[in-house]
């Protein structure tokens, strides 16, 4: 009997360990990063880029909290990456006319992006253009090179500031905010270039990250939303390419100095999980909450002195 009760003792408190563990595990954080905060995404899709008749793999990543979803949609990096400056022709970025010149942080910022994916919301449909990196208002520049002191680069929570300073920001109809989650008043959009604009040793120059952020960059072109409704339907684990049409539509993944075309056709092939999900996602570890190790210390010190009690 004593035994059984250890037991019991021992399963609540471990109970208690978890719900301390993985209470804040379902608040989706949009980063930009596939698995770099506490996204759970559980759905994948093939996502087939027919560059110049050669066929190149992108994602499409879904999953779900309470009462939100989210998605991340990431383009193949033989068609298109982030790198610019020194790493560029390391990353494939040659130019054919003149080898000399590398792929400038202008190729990316206010132009790379999503056209027209559209998202039908039961007949209230919304369109999106979602520019991979911008500047929240009319880039500053020296002598052609972007003045980052003086900048402020963002991809979404604006729309159409720039103009022809390239800043174009978001462009979505005002169904948007009927789906899209809201933080501080802004849609909860950000791309791979949001993220890598966080790591130290950012710089409009050169990509890559330096110090503690060392090796830490991405360099594929990812789309990280949040939705706050089932914009996906209520049974995502069972969608297959042919109902998810009926949620989603791709439009264009643009690329205004893509490594062999400008714009690819695109078509979805069908589910790749769970293969794609454990290859791709990067793999944090996770530090417990004080409160988590604070309920671990709590059951440990009642079991030791349930245990003292009865013995």
């Amino acid at each position: 009997m004593k035994n059984f009760t250890f037991v019991k003792n021992l399963l609540i408190t471990i109970s208690l360990l978890s719900v301390g563990l993985f209470a804040n595990a379902s608040d989706f954080k949009v980063d930009g990063c596939l698995g770099c905060g506490n996204d759970n995404y559980t759905v994948g899709f093939n996502v087939e880029f027919d560059i110049n008749g050669t066929p190149a793999n992108g994602f499409l990543y879904l999953g779900e909290t309470q009462g939100s979803q989210y998605m991340y949609f990431e383009m193949p990096l033989e068609f298109v990456d982030t790198a610019y400056g020194d790493e560029a022709l390391a990353h494939g970025w040659a130019n054919k006319k003149d080898p000399s010149k590398i792929r400038p942080f202008d190729k990316i910022i206010g132009s790379d992006r999503l056209i027209g994916f559209k998202f039908p919301n039961s007949g209230n449909e919304v369109k999106v253009d979602i520019d991979v990196l911008a500047c929240t208002e009319a880039c500053i520049q020296s002598k052609k090179a972007y003045k980052d002191s003086d900048n402020t680069y963002q991809s979404s929570g604006y729309q159409n500031t720039g103009g022809k300073s390239k800043s174009d920001g978001d462009d979505y109809n005002n169904n948007a905010d009927d789906i899209f989650a809201q933080q501080d008043g802004k849609a909860q959009i950000k791309t791979t270039m949001d993220y890598n604009v966080g790591l130290e040793g950012f710089n409009s120059l050169n990509s890559g990250a330096t110090g503690a952020d060392a090796g830490k960059w991405l360099y594929h072109y990812g789309f990280e939303f949040e939705f706050k409704t089932k914009v996906f339907g209520d049974d995502i684990a069972n969608l297959t390419k042919d109902t998810l049409a009926n949620y989603l539509v791709l439009g264009d993944s643009h690329a205004s100095s893509g490594k062999e075309v400008d714009s690819p056709d695109t078509h979805i092939t069908g589910r790749c999980d769970p293969d794609c999900l454990t290859t791709t996602t990067i793999t944090t570890t996770s530090i417990p909450e004080p409160t988590s190790w604070a309920i671990f210390a709590l059951g440990i010190v009642g079991l030791s002195l349930s245990r003292r009690q009865r013995n």
